[in-house]
């Protein structure tokens, strides 16, 4: 633990930065399987409006800086 007030605020700082951008991840990758899921059961329609959710998931964290540009850029391509 640290003493140094500044390294204490930083401390907590980082935690609830982590705890946000590990939730941001999760609910990514929830989408992408829900994606998959719905492309798998050829569902059209569901696809289509799970791809548009993805986009912008991927989008928002590369805005947020929890994914690099080019990691969503190889997602997409990959979608």
């Amino acid at each position: 633990m640290p003493i140094i007030k500044s390294a204490i605020k930083r401390m907590h700082q980082t935690a609830k930065r982590k705890s946000r951008n590990q939730n941001t991840k999760r609910s990514l990758r929830t989408e992408m399987k829900e994606l998959n899921a719905a492309i798998e059961a050829k569902d059209a329609k569901k696809a289509s409006a799970a791809l548009v959710k993805v986009q912008s998931k991927l989008d928002s964290s590369v805005k947020k800086n929890i994914l690099k540009k080019n990691t969503a850029a190889r997602k997409m391509s990959r979608l």
